[in-house]
């Protein structure tokens, strides 16, 4: 009988959840390029949705595969950016 690393298949799996929104790799190959804006990334994606991007971004953001950058105080300017922990192995994944 074969014997698995269950702590791989574990962060397999994690990794798989992460990855299985319907526009989590479009938005993270954009951010391959760079930093982008929300409006940006809504011209570079324009089939997907504001609340699509906007669930997706939060959704990477909270799986620390992305940052949020604020980039003013008087009005509301983010920019979102591949994490570094992130970027070697996605660029890798996409080719």
């Amino acid at each position: 009988m074969a014997v698995y690393d269950t702590e791989c298949l574990d962060q397999v799996a994690r990794t798989m959840e992460i990855l299985k929104g319907k526009w989590t790799v479009q938005i993270l190959c954009a951010l391959l390029a760079g930093p982008v804006r929300l409006s940006q990334l809504r011209r570079i994606i324009p089939s997907a949705s504001k609340k699509a991007l906007t669930a997706n971004l939060r959704s990477l953001e909270k799986s620390e595969l992305i940052s949020r950058q604020d980039l003013s105080d008087s009005v509301l300017h983010v920019r979102y950016e591949i994490a570094d922990a992130a970027r070697e192995p996605f660029a890798a994944l996409v080719g």
